[in-house]
């Protein structure tokens, strides 16, 4: 049967179950922990999906209370249909079409720490002291909602989300926390930017939708990033719900970008590409990593009166040079969705593809200017950083899938400048690890990224991501403990963390001053209430 076929069959079953009753079990299910299990084995990218699914379709006239084996035995049938999504039978690049199907499950399987990382970073590019204050003044104009407190709040949903067994936080034992140590304008707006009833994500589901016909899935959205990531909060009449941590702390993260993005596409990725590169200057710094800024180059280009593009980093030696480039970028969803050469090859050449050309333009400018000093050809490499890993291995995995018109080009762009075992992408967060992973083991990142290559000439040792990497790095030199991000993030992450506990401690003060404020207290649990419209399902 194909892919189709059964999806159609498993949306049909899904609808002789009442929603309602479909969806607390999920919720359940999405909330409750096997210690003895492995995060994988709770397949919550499944369960996420399967809930959108629920949400999405309208119920048959007649319908039943659906049990938790019955939803068991929906989900076991939504996971197997993954086979027939990724149809490897007719794979021209195995990688790549695995590629497809690992992203979801790899995501929700994450350290929750790593989500509290990616949001400290994301605050620290765009809200700290040197940063352009664009990006809080936009935000503010376009939410009424001050950034530096939406992102204390964002640590707050942290908080009281964070191992929570129960498929929701009560109202009742919310507001003692929240009220007023935010204020009751602000947690409004807030929990209605990023929140909505069941009643409201129905629509919401059916908009995001590439195509109006309901009954239709295709394996891009079946392997989809969760469109709950655009309202990772849910107003339950029992409660303050999300879905899953990793869908409460991602949705948030993205909530800004996406808010600030879709005011000003162009405007956004100019200031943003700045902070990002400011970021990573400031990361060499934390890690006494000497490098060449961009700034430098563009002297010594001047002073030689060279012309053309420079990197944004350069470190280098007659022993080892990096050329850096760093794009502020993420990947779009139809770039890790897709298995299409032509599709991959049009979506990277801004990005990915551009920074390797200007790593090899970079080096032939500067290979015969006697005060740079340039490796020789087989130590010499490109890093391209990004905001997020875009999954692509190194450079002879990504050339592996360009087909072989580009692939052409690319091997003539850097031809006699570097080797593209030597070129190597990665997200900020992984740049992060390597260079925490290389200090602990005491070596350097050549020799890091000379691991890297040895490992993927062997389909034994080759790996699907970079982090997996680092991780074989780690076992090598026998290091047993690294934290994850810098001293500067964790720093940000106790200042976020300290300001979200002051806001519960102010509220936790004022509840116990006595029943007085007992109106109160019911007046805002009924305001609560009423953004939960309960339906009929």
């Amino acid at each position: 049967m194909s892919f189709d076929k059964k999806v159609f069959q498993i949306r049909n079953r899904i609808k002789r179950y009442s929603k309602i009753s479909i969806v607390k079990n999920l919720l359940l299910r999405l909330h409750s922990r096997d210690r003895n299990q492995p995060t994988a084995f709770m397949r919550h990218w499944i369960v996420c999906l399967m809930l959108e699914w629920t949400l999405e379709l309208d119920n048959n006239k007649s319908t039943k209370e659906a049990t938790p084996g019955d939803v068991q035995k929906l989900l076991d049938k939504l996971w197997m249909v993954s086979s027939d999504a990724l149809d490897l039978s007719k794979s021209k690049n195995v990688w790549l079409t695995m590629r497809i199907g690992l992203l979801q499950q790899l995501r929700f399987q994450a350290d929750q720490s790593e989500n509290i990382y990616f949001l400290a970073r994301l605050y620290t590019i765009m809200c700290e002291k040197s940063s352009s204050t664009y990006f809080k003044n936009e935000f503010k104009k376009h939410t009424d909602i001050e950034l530096n407190d939406f992102f204390v709040f964002a640590f707050f949903l942290g908080f009281i989300f964070k191992d929570n067994d129960k498929p929701y936080y009560s109202y009742s034992s919310l507001i003692p926390l929240l009220l007023p140590g935010f204020s009751y304008e602000f947690v409004k707006k807030a929990l209605l930017l990023i929140g909505s009833d069941l009643n409201s994500l129905q629509s919401i589901m059916l908009n995001a939708r590439s195509h109006t016909n309901v009954e239709h899935v295709s394996r891009e959205e079946y392997f989809a990033e969760p469109k709950l990531l655009l309202k990772p909060i849910i107003f339950l009449p029992e409660g303050l719900c999300t879905p899953n941590s990793y869908i409460a702390l991602i949705g948030v993260s993205e909530f800004v970008l996406r808010t600030l993005k879709k005011a000003a596409p162009e405007k956004f990725r100019q200031k943003f590409s700045i902070s990002f590169e400011q970021y990573i200057g400031s990361l060499f710094k934390d890690f006494a990593y000497k490098v060449h800024t961009e700034k430098a180059l563009k002297d010594i280009y001047k002073k030689h009166n060279i012309q053309g593009k420079v990197v944004d980093f350069l470190h280098t030696s007659r022993e080892v040079s990096i050329f850096f480039d760093a794009k502020g970028v993420e990947p779009k969803q139809e770039l890790l969705l897709t298995d299409n050469e032509v599709l991959i090859k049009d979506k990277l050449r801004d990005t990915i593809l551009k920074g390797i050309t200007q790593a090899a333009e970079c080096i032939d400018k500067l290979v015969n200017v006697s005060e740079i000093k340039i490796a020789p050809f087989e130590k010499r490499y490109a890093v391209v950083i990004t905001h997020q890993d875009f999954y692509l291995g190194n450079g002879v995995k990504l050339a592996s899938y360009l087909g072989d018109e580009y692939r052409v080009r690319i091997d003539k762009a850097v031809k006699g400048k570097l080797s593209l075992d030597n070129v190597h992408f990665c997200g900020v967060a992984e740049l992060e690890s390597i260079l925490a992973a290389c200090r602990a083991a005491g070596t350097s990142l050549d020799n890091f990224f000379d691991f890297c290559t040895v490992e993927e000439t062997d389909p034994h040792t080759a790996k699907f991501m970079i982090k997996q990497h680092i991780e074989a790095y780690k076992k090598k030199h026998n290091i047993e403990q690294m934290s994850f991000g810098t001293d500067r993030l964790n720093t940000v992450i106790d200042e976020l963390s300290s300001k979200a506990v002051l806001s519960m401690q102010t509220s936790q003060k004022y509840w116990k001053q006595g029943s007085f404020l007992m109106d109160d207290y019911i007046q805002l649990k009924n305001e609560f209430l009423n953004m939960s419209v309960r339906r009929n399902y």
